[in-house]
């Protein structure tokens, strides 16, 4: 509890609006969730004068630009270059890819021990003792969005990304960028 004296605001970044201008602006892992230029002009503008950004985020290498499954995260080539365009000026950059890895190796672990075995026991009890809803289930994944089956979308966003996959397509990076003041 901070007896009023940090303000909250429920809305998205897109919608915020207000006259306050800040020092920094915090982007933990939300980079992804946004369009790149137009989250760099929202951020800029909330930004005092000399104001900074903070983000951390994974972040596309140029090798993983036409890779489907990684297309939510931002290309850092494309976000450095939009945000220096903008007038940010890039302070530090630290990539702490090999940090994170080890969270990732214990997600690729819960997903394989734990959640795959228990999808796959789910669908079992389905399909011996519920069978109509068993056959539904089937033919929805067989359904297409965007030139992909329901299953395909299931598969890409669901199973974790292997260790070598990340290393060789993505980077985690902190970045610390300045407002020029233009």
């Amino acid at each position: 509890n901070t007896g009023g004296r940090i303000p909250f605001f429920l809305t998205t970044l897109e919608n915020f609006e207000t006259k306050q201008r800040f020092d920094l602006v915090l982007m933990s892992e939300s980079v992804q969730y946004l369009p790149v230029e137009e989250g760099l002009r929202k951020t800029y503008q909330l930004l005092d004068k000399k104001g900074y950004l903070l983000a951390s985020d994974y972040f596309r290498k140029d090798n993983a630009k036409d890779l489907p499954r990684l297309c939510a995260f931002p290309l850092l080539s494309f976000y450095l270059a939009s945000a220096q365009k903008l007038g940010f000026k890039i302070i530090k950059r630290v990539d702490i890819t090999k940090n994170i890895l080890p969270t990732l190796d214990y997600g690729n672990e819960i997903f394989y021990n734990y959640v795959k075995p228990i999808l796959r026991c789910i669908l079992t009890t389905l399909r011996v003792y519920i069978r109509p809803l068993y056959w539904c289930l089937l033919l929805l994944m067989k359904f297409r969005m965007k030139g992909k089956t329901i299953r395909e979308i299931i598969k890409d966003i669901i199973v974790p990304l292997t260790r070598e996959t990340f290393e060789k397509y993505l980077s985690y990076q902190i970045i610390l960028m300045q407002k020029s003041g233009k």
